[in-house]
């Protein structure tokens, strides 16, 4: 495939995705050359990818890095392209600057850039990756993955590269100055690779990146150029051992039971030769005291002053947590002319209880940290009033949940009495 035509399909891609061929924020100098324009752009891109890893934004940087590639293969297929002015070009080759152009605009001002437009954006210089390439004949990445590994799992690796021409490149990963491995029977349009995940740094509390290079013949059947070899960069973003630290507190209510015991003057009880029943209300009842029937073999009758009478039991079968009925003996105390009632005064000893109204209070909590490969959980308690779950995410950020939610690294639940921690950890497109 011509240039031309190459650059044509990639403008019908930018075309179709974003619903208008020449954006208009775009405004690109007409008499700047290309050499200066590419240039000027692959410095913007670079310049945002250092931003979006320093803030572990992955998302922003995925796509800077895929527009970065983007670039990189325009160039490799420009031929004499870079030596005209902005003017001289074709629409087509004009609307691909423009495309350029107004996505670095749109990704350096974050604040009015949302997550469907960085996705968008991804997918649409994913697509134009592929088309430049179509034909080229020679060696490139078109994209590669995992771009992004947790520290838990199999210890081994497959790290995965695409692109043309791969099995005739003798291709080879670029590890550090003095090391580098071979890839694992490379394909066509393929070449493995094998890391183990015990030698990569993980950090703690912070994700980190870690930079390779894949070197490869970059023309294997030019003739005069075969042993030329070129490099092109891949990124790994290696989260950190914990995902956050999280803190669930509770509010609860609480139904306290108060107890006492409480002593009842029951007054006198006179007469002659008699059985005398009392009612035992309880007292203050109208504040919620009541028998404790629990504690009903701690009753009992306190004898009081006597002539001839005596506090003599209580019936069993009338106690109740409102009261009961206790009775006094009185007896005959008559002589000769001298005749008066018998007496006795008592009192009563009775174990109460009451229970207040429900008061609100701190409830069960829990605290921990969570990774990215075990759901974490809390048993809700019965009497919940209210959750908080306050989260420290490692990109610096603190969301607070009050139930049920999601975050783009994780999601809360409450299923099955429980709340579930549930890490998501990063999926590439």
């Amino acid at each position: 495939m011509r240039f031309r035509e190459i650059v044509a399909a990639a403008a019908l891609i930018v075309f179709v995705s974003s619903g208008c061929a020449t954006p208009a924020n775009a405004v690109i100098s007409e008499v700047v050359g290309g050499t200066i324009l590419l240039n000027k752009m692959k410095e913007s891109v670079g310049s945002l990818i250092d931003q979006a890893r320093d803030a572990g934004d992955f998302t922003m940087w995925r796509a800077l890095i895929t527009m970065r590639d983007a670039l990189d293969a325009f160039e490799r297929t420009s031929g004499s392209l870079l030596d005209k002015a902005f003017k001289d070009l074709d629409k087509a080759q004009q609307d691909f600057f423009r495309k350029a152009d107004a996505d670095i605009d749109k990704l350096t001002i974050v604040k009015d850039t949302t997550l469907d437009d960085i996705n968008g954006i991804t997918a649409q210089w994913a697509q134009i990756i592929g088309t430049t390439l179509i034909g080229n004949g020679k060696p490139y990445v078109v994209s590669y993955s995992p771009r992004v590994v947790v520290p838990e799992g199999e210890d081994v690796i497959r790290l995965k590269i695409l692109g043309p021409k791969f099995a005739d490149a003798d291709v080879r990963l670029v590890l550090s100055s003095s090391a580098s491995i071979g890839g694992a029977s490379p394909l066509a349009y393929e070449a493995d690779f094998r890391l183990n995940r015990k030698e990569l740094s993980f950090k703690d509390i912070s994700s980190s990146f870690v930079d390779y290079s894949l070197d490869y013949k970059e023309d294997p059947d030019s003739w005069f150029n075969k042993e030329r070899r070129k490099k092109s960069d891949l990124t790994l973003w290696l989260l950190p051992k914990r995902l956050a630290h999280y803190k669930i507190t509770t509010r609860v209510t609480v139904s306290t039971r108060e107890t006492d015991t409480k002593t009842v003057n029951l007054g006198q009880f006179k007469g002659r030769n008699s059985r005398i029943p009392r009612a035992v209300p309880v007292p203050d009842s109208a504040l919620g005291w009541r028998i404790d029937l629990t504690r009903r073999n701690e009753i009992r009758l306190i004898q009081g002053g006597a002539d001839k009478g005596r506090c003599e039991g209580i019936e069993d079968n009338s106690i109740t947590e409102n009261g009961l009925t206790m009775f006094a003996r009185v007896d005959n105390r008559d002589q000769f002319m001298n005749t008066r009632d018998a007496w006795t005064d008592c009192s009563i000893s009775l174990p109460v209880y009451r229970i207040p109204p429900p008061q609100e209070a701190d409830g069960p909590g829990q605290e921990g940290d969570l990774g990215w490969t075990k759901d974490d959980s809390f048993p809700l308690p019965a009497n919940l009033i209210s959750i908080k779950i306050e989260t420290a995410i490692f990109d610096k950020r603190a969301p607070i949940f009050t139930g049920a939610g999601a975050d783009k690294y994780f999601e809360i639940r409450s299923e099955g009495g429980l709340i579930i921690l549930k890490p998501r950890p990063p999926r590439e497109l």
